[in-house]
Parts: C-alpha cells; structure tokens; sequence
C-alpha cells in the first residue's frame, strides 16, 4: 500500500513536469495564429478569390503540419506516461490495471492537480 502510493506520486509528479515542459503551449499558439491568419483572408473583401484560392491551401497545409506536429508530442507524452506506468507494474504487480479505473484516475488528477498548484504557490514565494 506505501509502495503504491510512492510509486503513485512519483508517477503523476514526473508526468506534470513532463507535460509542462513539453512544446505543446507554443504550438498551439501558432496553430491558433495559422487560423487567425486564415480567417481574416477569407473575410477580406479586398482579397480576390483567385488568391484566396492560391493562399487557402498553403494555410490547410500549414495547419495540417502543426496539427501532427501536436500530435506527435501528445504521443510522445503518452508513450513516456505507459513506460513510466509499466515499470511500476514490474515493481507493485496490478499498478497499472488499477490506475486505469475510475477512481485510480481521480487520484491520480487529484495527485497532479495538487502537486501544480504546490509548485506553483512555492514558486510564487521565491520570485
């Protein structure tokens, strides 16, 4: 029971960390500056159709990109997390079954919620 809960912890700290020093906020920013670019194009009525249809594509193409660029990340976010989830089965049999239900996953965005908003009040007291 105090090796699941280490293990517990240990697992939902690092896939906090992990996530948040992942790209992924900046890519959606520029994802969402790629739709903002292709939506004044389109409203513009100074804007002919024939460059609307030469410019939409290369925005679709862009924004296709940065959408498996996204995903990639997300992916290899979950790879990390199933690794991490793995290794711990080897160490507490029945680990990672248990995350995987309902009340696991609670605790474990409990867990992650708390340890976010700890990290973030202690960092808030340094600066």
């Amino acid at each position: 029971m105090i090796l699941e809960g280490l293990l517990l912890i240990v697992l939902c700290c690092t896939a906090s960390e992990v996530f948040l020093r992942l790209p992924i906020a900046p890519r959606v920013a520029h994802l969402a500056g790629i739709g903002r670019s292709a939506s004044r194009v389109l409203l513009s009525r100074r804007i002919s159709d024939h460059w609307k249809e030469r410019v939409m594509p290369r925005h679709a193409l862009r924004m296709g990109l940065g959408t498996a660029v996204l995903a990639g990340w997300f992916a290899l976010f979950a790879a990390l997390i199933g690794a991490l989830a793995w290794a711990a089965d080897q160490l507490e049999p029945g680990f990672a079954e248990e995350l995987t239900t309902l009340p696991g996953l609670v605790v474990c965005f409990s867990v992650s919620g708390a340890y976010l908003f700890m990290r973030h009040t202690l960092r808030g007291c340094r600066a």
